[in-house]
């Protein structure tokens, strides 16, 4: 969709400027052109100002300065029907990243779309399974992501941010990995408390039975990871042996999970809990657990 600007002192008439920007970007182009105040939250909420003044691309389309990200996200409302009456508004939104040549687009249940828009405009030929494009794939999923998620992320791939883990047998840190191998049961709890968060990462098991993740205290809620067979994990293309994709959000009463994007659970309990660490239980017997790129926000 093209977005016209005319009226602008210094910019050149019938100018064209092929880099995405999206309507967040209005209001800090008005604040650098009109000379409002640079941080309007101040005296409310504190929040910074989001988005990015369009002024330098405005008076030079062609070479102007964007300190904005290179591709444009867009939000497109999806809805989950066996829970529409629990909840209000849209579920499960899927978004698609616009760049100057590329669209890739990621539905809420994990499925994938890439087109070149130099060689198909109206975007006919999917292109996200051709393995000629996975890179370019891969580093549109990374952008679209990140101005997905956003900010506030802690990382959980040090043992400095789980409890005393150098006191327990059978856990270690490998090449960008934490190992548990142990033959009872293990728990590996956060050093933090949360409440409503959101958590991701990847994980493979190669344990006989299914770990648990434990939250909002010990005697809080806990989810398992699917059984080898079972409808979750077929529709999630879980693996055993793999590493599959795990994300959990919990949000006041809301708690959804999803494998390998593609959401296996989404409840809603409505009676009250404390914070509390997030646990994640080794079965014990064979096997073992490997983590890697765990990470969490506070909602």
């Amino acid at each position: 969709m093209p977005l016209i600007v005319a009226g602008v002192d210094g910019a050149p008439e019938g100018a064209v400027c092929d880099q995405p920007v999206s309507l967040i970007d209005i209001y800090p182009t008005f604040v650098e052109l009109c000379h409002l105040p640079a941080n309007p939250n101040a005296d409310g909420n504190g929040y910074a100002l989001e988005g990015h003044s369009l002024a330098p691309l405005l008076k030079d389309p062609e070479n102007g300065t964007w300190d904005g990200p290179d591709v444009a996200i867009t939000a497109l409302p999806g809805k989950d029907h066996s829970l529409h009456r629990a909840f209000e508004g849209s579920h499960y939104p899927h978004f698609s990243v616009r760049g100057k040549r590329w669209r890739y687009t990621l539905t809420a249940d994990g499925e994938e779309e890439l087109y070149d828009l130099k060689s198909d405009p109206l975007e006919w030929r999917n292109l996200a399974r051709d393995p000629e494009f996975t890179f370019v794939k891969a580093s549109l999923r990374d952008q679209l992501v990140e101005l997905r998620d956003g900010s506030g992320w802690e990382t959980l791939q040090s043992l400095d941010a789980w409890a005393t883990p150098s006191k327990m047998a059978g856990v270690e840190q490998k090449t960008g990995e934490i190992r548990l191998s142990v033959v009872r049961s293990l728990r590996l709890s956060t050093q933090a408390k949360y409440k409503d968060f959101e958590l991701e990462g990847d994980i493979k098991s190669t344990a006989s039975r299914p770990f648990k993740f434990l939250y909002r205290g010990s005697y809080g809620h806990s989810i398992s990871s699917p059984r080898e067979g079972s409808t979750e994990a077929a529709y999630s293309h879980f693996k055993s042996g793999e590493w599959n994709r795990y994300r959990i959000r919990v949000h006041d009463g809301r708690h959804q999970i999803w494998v390998n994007n593609r959401v296996v659970s989404d409840t809603q309990k409505n009676y009250a809990m404390n914070a509390g660490t997030i646990t994640i239980v080794h079965p014990g017997g064979e096997g073992g657990l490997q983590l890697r790129n765990l990470r969490v926000r506070r909602l």
